[in-house]
């Protein structure tokens, strides 16, 4: 009798600490939710409350992609040491996550280390070399760093992807003024004007300004695929 009393405590104990943890998950997971609404409407501080209290709740319903969306809104929120650290969780979970490091890389050149934020672009390109926007985040560090050929090279690369790339020319065009090429500079800055007329949504005056500006909303798992659209990416 006495056995039968204590497995029907234990059953009951167990049953009732299951219940616990699936009401823990449920709640998390509506928490995720609302922390997905907040993210996707740009309400960044709200969405990071509602992260931090579901994994406080149930982490373990956290994965890669939560990681680089946390990262993305602490990075619209001024706190990039915050967000590389988020960026850096969703990195150890899922090392293919190329746009993690494209924006790891924007949240360095925000913090003015540019050749931490050139390493994070490189591991970003050599997972997929046909982003547009690394390369020209790289050219934008190595601008910052007088590497004026080789951003120059990085702009052209970023062309080369996306020929309407109105920035690129922007950008380029002020290098060769700098470096004295009118000439080249007055090309570049009449390419600019040109499909910035026939491609307005391609022009990011943000971006010119050299304020962060947000591209797109791609990431990509395994592979290059630009059919999922999971969290943002950053372009410098």
């Amino acid at each position: 009798m006495k056995k039968v009393i204590i497995l029907t405590v234990c059953i009951l104990g167990y049953t009732l600490l299951q219940a616990q943890v699936l009401t823990g998950e449920q709640k998390a997971k509506d928490l995720l939710q609302k922390a997905e609404n907040a993210y996707e409407n740009n309400f960044h501080e709200l969405a990071v409350e509602y992260f931090n209290e579901a994994y406080s709740i149930y982490p373990n319903a956290f994965n890669s992609v939560h990681y680089c969306k946390i990262g993305y809104s602490y990075f619209q929120m001024g706190k990039n040491s915050q967000a590389l650290t988020y960026y850096q969780k969703a990195t150890s979970l899922n090392p293919f996550l190329f746009e993690a490091y494209n924006n790891m890389g924007c949240c360095y050149n925000k913090l003015g280390n540019y050749k931490q934020a050139i390493s994070c672009f490189q591991k970003a390109i050599s997972l997929n070399p046909d982003y547009e926007n690394t390369y020209y985040n790289m050219a934008n560090s190595n601008y910052n760093l007088g590497n004026y050929n080789q951003a120059i090279i990085c702009y052209q690369k970023a062309i080369l992807i996306n020929p309407n790339f109105t920035q690129a020319y922007q950008k380029m065009g002020k290098i060769y003024e700098k470096l004295g090429n009118q000439e080249q500079a007055d090309l570049c800055y009449k390419k600019a004007q040109l499909y910035n007329k026939y491609n307005p949504n391609e022009y990011n005056p943000y971006l010119d300004a050299g304020i962060q500006g947000d591209i797109d909303k791609r990431t990509y798992i395994n592979k290059p695929d630009r059919d999922k659209l999971i969290f943002k990416s950053l372009s410098w």
